[in-house]
Protein backbone atom coordinates (compact mmCIF):
# COMPACT_ATOMS: atom_id res chain seq x y z
CA UNK A 1 0.00 0.00 0.00
CA UNK A 2 1.49 3.81 -1.09
CA UNK A 3 1.42 6.42 1.76
CA UNK A 4 1.40 8.30 -0.92
CA UNK A 5 -0.21 11.99 -0.31
CA UNK A 6 -2.05 14.90 -2.37
CA UNK A 7 -0.23 18.17 -2.61
CA UNK A 8 -0.55 21.43 -4.49
CA UNK A 9 2.30 23.04 -5.34
CA UNK A 10 2.80 26.43 -6.22
CA UNK A 11 5.45 27.67 -8.92
CA UNK A 12 6.26 31.00 -10.70
CA UNK A 13 7.16 32.04 -14.10
CA UNK A 14 8.47 34.99 -15.69
CA UNK A 15 7.36 35.72 -19.10
CA UNK A 16 8.97 37.77 -21.35
CA UNK A 17 7.22 41.11 -22.62
CA UNK A 18 7.39 41.83 -26.32
CA UNK A 19 4.94 44.39 -25.62
CA UNK A 20 5.84 48.26 -24.92
CA UNK A 21 6.35 49.58 -21.19
CA UNK A 22 8.50 48.08 -17.96
CA UNK A 23 5.82 45.54 -17.09
CA UNK A 24 7.21 42.21 -16.30
CA UNK A 25 4.24 39.24 -16.41
CA UNK A 26 3.99 36.93 -13.55
CA UNK A 27 2.73 33.62 -13.87
CA UNK A 28 1.71 31.57 -10.48
CA UNK A 29 1.01 27.94 -11.55
CA UNK A 30 -0.65 25.87 -8.94
CA UNK A 31 -0.20 21.48 -9.84
CA UNK A 32 -1.72 18.86 -8.12
CA UNK A 33 0.81 16.08 -7.09
CA UNK A 34 0.52 12.92 -5.63
CA UNK A 35 3.81 12.00 -3.55
CA UNK A 36 5.32 10.50 -0.39
CA UNK A 37 6.35 13.64 1.18
CA UNK A 38 6.57 16.90 0.57
CA UNK A 39 10.46 16.75 -0.38
CA UNK A 40 9.17 14.52 -3.16
CA UNK A 41 6.64 16.78 -4.48
CA UNK A 42 8.67 19.71 -4.50
CA UNK A 43 11.32 17.64 -6.63
CA UNK A 44 8.58 16.78 -8.88
CA UNK A 45 6.94 20.32 -9.31
CA UNK A 46 10.60 21.63 -10.06
CA UNK A 47 11.11 19.10 -13.03
CA UNK A 48 7.53 19.99 -13.85
CA UNK A 49 8.38 23.48 -14.05
CA UNK A 50 11.62 23.07 -15.94
CA UNK A 51 9.70 21.37 -18.63
CA UNK A 52 7.18 23.91 -18.84
CA UNK A 53 8.78 26.47 -19.43
CA UNK A 54 11.45 24.79 -21.64
CA UNK A 55 8.16 23.95 -23.62
CA UNK A 56 7.34 28.25 -24.16
CA UNK A 57 9.23 30.74 -25.55
CA UNK A 58 10.10 33.50 -23.23
CA UNK A 59 9.29 31.42 -19.68
CA UNK A 60 11.43 31.16 -17.24
CA UNK A 61 11.21 29.22 -14.28
CA UNK A 62 12.24 31.43 -10.92
CA UNK A 63 13.04 28.84 -9.09
CA UNK A 64 10.30 29.61 -6.27
CA UNK A 65 7.87 26.56 -5.22
CA UNK A 66 5.44 26.70 -2.39
CA UNK A 67 3.74 23.05 -1.85
CA UNK A 68 0.75 22.90 0.37
CA UNK A 69 0.02 19.17 1.90
CA UNK A 70 -3.82 18.41 1.08
CA UNK A 71 -4.54 16.99 4.29
CA UNK A 72 -8.34 15.95 3.57
CA UNK A 73 -7.05 13.03 1.93
CA UNK A 74 -8.56 12.66 -1.71
CA UNK A 75 -9.36 15.79 -3.20
CA UNK A 76 -12.79 16.15 -4.39
CA UNK A 77 -15.20 18.92 -5.07
CA UNK A 78 -14.66 22.34 -3.00
CA UNK A 79 -11.21 20.72 -1.38
CA UNK A 80 -8.74 23.24 -0.32
CA UNK A 81 -5.70 22.83 -2.73
CA UNK A 82 -3.92 26.07 -1.87
CA UNK A 83 -3.25 28.07 0.86
CA UNK A 84 -0.82 30.73 1.57
CA UNK A 85 -0.47 33.21 4.33
CA UNK A 86 1.68 36.35 4.66
CA UNK A 87 2.14 39.02 7.48
CA UNK A 88 1.76 42.68 5.70
CA UNK A 89 1.46 46.41 7.52
CA UNK A 90 -0.83 47.32 4.41
CA UNK A 91 -4.14 48.04 5.18
CA UNK A 92 -6.67 45.29 2.58
CA UNK A 93 -7.17 47.36 -0.57
CA UNK A 94 -3.69 47.98 -0.67
CA UNK A 95 -2.59 45.03 -0.01
CA UNK A 96 -5.32 43.73 -3.09
CA UNK A 97 -3.93 46.68 -5.20
CA UNK A 98 -0.10 45.44 -4.85
CA UNK A 99 -0.38 41.71 -5.08
CA UNK A 100 -3.78 40.83 -7.13
CA UNK A 101 -4.34 44.05 -9.26
CA UNK A 102 -7.68 44.44 -10.98
CA UNK A 103 -6.92 43.70 -14.96
CA UNK A 104 -7.66 46.83 -17.05
CA UNK A 105 -10.63 46.99 -19.39
CA UNK A 106 -8.58 47.14 -22.22
CA UNK A 107 -5.13 47.13 -22.71
CA UNK A 108 -5.11 49.51 -25.55
CA UNK A 109 -6.89 52.12 -23.67
CA UNK A 110 -3.79 52.56 -20.99
CA UNK A 111 -0.88 52.63 -23.85
CA UNK A 112 -0.32 48.49 -23.90
CA UNK A 113 -0.37 45.94 -26.41
CA UNK A 114 -2.65 42.85 -26.09
CA UNK A 115 -0.95 39.81 -26.25
CA UNK A 116 -3.71 37.17 -27.17
CA UNK A 117 -4.02 33.15 -26.34
CA UNK A 118 -6.86 31.03 -27.63
CA UNK A 119 -9.87 31.38 -25.71
CA UNK A 120 -11.90 28.27 -27.02
CA UNK A 121 -10.19 27.78 -30.69
CA UNK A 122 -12.77 30.80 -32.32
CA UNK A 123 -12.21 33.60 -30.32
CA UNK A 124 -8.90 35.29 -28.86
CA UNK A 125 -8.83 36.55 -24.98
CA UNK A 126 -5.79 38.94 -23.65
CA UNK A 127 -3.67 38.05 -21.32
CA UNK A 128 -3.72 41.18 -19.82
CA UNK A 129 -7.16 42.58 -19.62
CA UNK A 130 -11.03 41.83 -20.27
CA UNK A 131 -10.60 42.20 -23.97
CA UNK A 132 -12.00 39.06 -26.06
CA UNK A 133 -12.17 39.07 -30.02
CA UNK A 134 -13.45 37.13 -32.63
CA UNK A 135 -10.65 35.02 -35.15
CA UNK A 136 -7.26 33.79 -33.80
CA UNK A 137 -5.40 36.42 -33.05
CA UNK A 138 -2.78 34.19 -30.95
CA UNK A 139 -1.29 32.51 -33.89
CA UNK A 140 -0.35 35.97 -35.63
CA UNK A 141 2.55 35.96 -33.69
CA UNK A 142 3.46 32.39 -34.77
CA UNK A 143 3.58 33.28 -38.25
CA UNK A 144 5.49 36.98 -37.95
CA UNK A 145 8.29 34.45 -36.07
CA UNK A 146 8.43 31.94 -39.34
Amino acid sequence: MSNESWYSAKCIFLHSDTGQGPKQMYEERVLLLKADSADVAIERAEREAEVYSRDLDGCKYLGYVNVFDIYDGKPDDGAEIFSSMQMSDLKPKEYLDLHHPDDPDDCEAIGETHRWHNLDGNRSACYHCKVIRDGQLWTAKKRRAS
